[in-house]
């Protein structure tokens, strides 16, 4: 009989700008990074202004032609971190695809969390074992344990 493996968990820490992914090894163990470092957006980071023109038209009033500035339609900055939770969403997607993990759990600020959810495909939705909606990217990695402890599996592997 083949001995059986213990679960992988993947733990996934994000807000709109950037994320970090975690391998939990077993409870009570610290957790691991799996990339070399944070995955950034470049862009989300930049001000409106720098991702758009920097600043908005000017249209004429069909009543009496004072000029006056039109609205973004678009929030380009809104944008630019849905497609960074996409393309995190993409290496998720990709990584349950091959197996590289059995349990997925998300803490990511509410709209990126919303963000994730949307992208993730079915077989990495059906790993999420648990979510937090809050921003924890500026907690140490030796502190976050402690402010995940209710979405985490009682038993890692």
């Amino acid at each position: 009989m083949p001995l059986k493996r213990n679960p992988t968990t993947w733990i996934v820490v994000a807000d709109g700008q950037q994320a970090q992914i975690y391998r939990l090894a077993a409870a009570g163990q610290a957790l691991e990074p799996i990339s070399d470092g944070a995955l950034a957006s470049v862009s989300a980071q930049l001000r409106p202004r720098d991702l758009g023109t920097d600043r908005p038209g000017r249209g004429i009033s069909s009543g009496g032609g004072t000029a006056h500035t039109m609205e973004p339609r678009v929030d380009v900055h809104r944008l630019e971190q849905e497609r960074f939770a996409q393309s995190v969403a993409a290496r998720l997607n990709a990584a349950a695809a091959q197996n590289s993990f059995d349990r997925l759990i998300i803490a990511a600020a509410p709209k990126t969390l919303g963000a994730l959810r949307a992208a993730l495909d079915g077989s990495a939705s059906k790993r999420v074992t648990g979510e937090l909606s809050k921003d924890l990217m500026k907690i140490p990695a030796h502190d976050l344990l402690g402010h995940l402890a209710d979405v985490l599996p009682t038993k890692a592997g």
